[in-house]
């Protein structure tokens, strides 16, 4: 199996963007078998330290549903659907507002699986330690930068502030990495970001969260990232894709067994660069395969609401019938 993420080089400027990526051929092909048995899929991946796909494809949960997973690094969910368009990924990792939009806009793609559900702690917005922000009022009108300016994190963090009372932030994108240093510096007066990073920044004594707009600003639960494949890779490999969902199911189910966690944390901790042993104090996300229907709709009304996509769009019909959860 190879352990090591495949970077691809994108420009993206926008979700509709095509990036010009090396190497592989077009994913509407259908894919075949191997010499293992198994079927190479390729999956793009942001290499963060709650990405549940991570611990599937180190802990042989693809290979045992009969799939040969290669992670694809992308630097975020508009890259991972411009690599699937351009036929150098198989299936994207994307946050739940840019799968949205993108489907709001036309484009050919099909929810397939969940990743992670929010939960009170398991997202932040940072400021510095000596800022004067205090509470999401306090942004109003400020630079917070979030890791695209179409994703969950800014249509959330919006909505947040303007809830409160303050006007709409600007925003700013930078890539995961970036975001803790940028709020250290001063570059920016806050960033939304994963526990992983509130954890950090509260450590080093370099900033504090002020609460959890992915959670707070949707009145609860809702999907923080789902995978897509286009609708042509979909109807020519629809075996491959449900087995993908099959293991990302069987490895949710793990993820959220706390009797997993210490083979959980040092395959994250390998991947994005943290000790297992910080990993396993910081507050997780929920792990989801299939998809729960309340929680999707949740973050549908919340996107209507916002009008980051029309009030009439159906996007649950773009979710494959076997991505739902069941009962």
């Amino acid at each position: 199996m190879n352990r090591r993420l495949k970077w691809v080089a994108t420009a993206v400027a926008s979700v509709l963007a095509v990036a010009t990526l090396a190497g592989c051929g077009s994913s509407t092909e259908e894919v075949t078998a191997s010499e293992s048995g198994r079927i190479p899929l390729r999956v793009t991946s942001l290499g963060l330290c709650n990405e549940i796909a991570l611990y599937a494809h180190d802990a042989g949960i693809f290979q045992k549903h009969g799939l040969d997973v290669e992670l694809v690094k992308s630097t975020g969910g508009n890259a991972g659907i411009a690599a699937v368009q351009s036929g150098s990924a198989d299936v994207a990792f994307v946050s739940s507002a840019a799968i949205f939009n993108a489907l709001a806009q036309g484009l050919p793609l099909t929810i397939v699986s969940g990743s992670g559900v929010s939960t009170p702690e398991s997202h932040g917005v940072i400021v510095a330690t000596d800022s004067p922000v205090r509470g999401p009022a306090d942004l109003s009108g400020k630079t917070v930068a979030v890791n695209e300016l179409t994703g969950t994190g800014a249509v959330l963090t919006s909505r947040w502030i303007t809830d409160a009372g303050g006007d709409a932030p600007k925003f700013t994108a930078l890539p995961f990495p970036e975001l803790a240093t940028a709020v250290a510096n001063k570059a920016v007066e806050g960033a939304q970001v994963t526990s992983t990073e509130v954890f950090e920044v509260t450590k080093a004594g370099t900033g504090r969260s002020i609460g959890n707009p992915i959670f707070d600003a949707a009145g609860g639960a809702t999907p923080t990232a789902l995978y897509a494949t286009s609708n042509d890779f979909l109807a020519k490999n629809q075996k491959a894709v449900v087995q993908f969902t099959d293991a990302m199911d069987e490895a949710a189910t793990a993820g959220n067994d706390k009797a997993n966690n210490a083979q959980k944390f040092d395959i994250f901790a390998k991947y994005c660069k943290r000790p297992a042993a910080d990993l396993a104090q910081i507050a997780e996300q929920g792990y989801a395969g299939r998809i729960d229907r309340d929680s999707f709709m949740r973050m549908k009304s919340i996107l209507a609401e916002t009008k980051a996509i029309p009030a009439d769009f159906p996007v649950e019909t773009k979710v494959a019938d076997f991505a739902w959860t069941t009962g």
